[in-house]
Formats: C-alpha cells, structure tokens, sequence
C-alpha cells in the first residue's frame, strides 16, 4: 500500500493509515469471530473504558468478567503519548495509538521516535515477536519481558509508517522489508 500520496506529510500519512484499522475485531489476534480458535466460550470482551476487544484466550481470560472491565491501559492510564502531535500510542514496539496493552516488565529499555516511555505494549506485537516472551497472569493481563529484543530488530524501519521501533519482516526470499504488526494489519498486508 503506498500511502505516502494520500495525506500530506508524515502524521498525516501515518494517521490515514491507522484511520483504516478495522475497529470490529480482537485487537491481538484480528479475528471477528467469537469462536475463531475453537475454544467453546470464547467470547470477545470490550473494554469498558477504551471499547477496544480482545477474546478471552487472547486476552488470558477465562470466562467474562463481571460488571465494568477495563484493560491493562485503561487501569494505568496510558493508552495516548502525552501531547504527541499524531496521537501516537504508548506501545514500546509501535507507534499505533490505543489497542490493546498490556505491561512490559522489566521496562523496556529502547527508546522511540513516538514518544513511548517503554512501561506497555500491545499484545499483538508482544505475540508476533520470537524473542518477546508473553507471560500469562490469573490475575491481571499478561506481562511482556522484552529484555532479549536486540539493536537491530528496533532499529527496523517499518515500511508503512516510516518509523523504526518492533517490526517483523517479510518472509520472501530477498526482501528484507520491515513492518510493524499493527500497521501491516492497518494496510491489509
């Protein structure tokens, strides 16, 4: 997707693309489907205080809470950058605001283009990281430990926004092209 035409200038580039996520799915995993991973009860549970969705299973729920439930980002209070002009998020590994967090412990120690202070990510990137582990909890969301992310995985400039941080890249032989989860996601990649 080439969306350097679309909106001028980079925020507005990056924000074009980000506008284009679909809001009607798990954030961590990107399905619709409530039974999508064949878990009986597998709901998708919204965030009282964001409206983000996760499935349970994704989410490390085991059936749905009760009354008010609000995710890792809404209980810490840092789902936006402070004053960032793009409304970049809080993710250590990407710059798409909002979604889905969940606490990196130790804190992360890589500093970003977007402002992030290196306390949360989003689960969706956390999981599509080898070297990032994701650490189930019965009583709060999952913890993140990236303390084995090297130099050269956040040094990679994601393809699609323009900015460097936890990007994956492409498996074709020959193409080293690097992409943050959530904004391949954004783009339909």
């Amino acid at each position: 997707m080439e969306i350097s035409r679309k909106a001028g200038g980079p925020e507005g580039q990056r924000a074009t693309l980000w506008s284009a996520m679909e809001r009607d799915l798990c954030h961590i995993c990107g399905e619709a489907d409530p039974d999508f991973w064949g878990i009986e009860g597998d709901l998708i549970v919204m965030c009282d205080g964001c409206d983000e969705q996760a499935h349970l299973s994704c989410y490390g729920l085991t059936e749905v809470p009760e009354g008010d439930w609000f995710c890792q980002g809404c209980v810490d209070g840092v789902k936006v950058g402070p004053g960032m002009p793009d409304d970049s998020g809080m993710c250590a590994l990407c710059p798409v605001p909002g979604g889905v967090l969940a606490r990196v412990q130790p804190p992360s120690r890589w500093a970003t283009d977007w402002g992030a202070d290196g306390s949360h990510a989003h689960l969706c990137c956390a999981s599509s990281l080898s070297e990032v582990a994701v650490t189930p909890s019965t009583t709060c969301a999952p913890v993140i430990d990236m303390s084995r992310v090297k130099n050269s995985r956040m040094a990679l400039m994601c393809g699609l926004c323009g900015l460097a941080g936890g990007c994956v890249q492409c498996s074709m032989k020959n193409c080293f092209q690097g992409f943050h989860v959530l904004c391949a996601r954004a783009a339909g990649l």
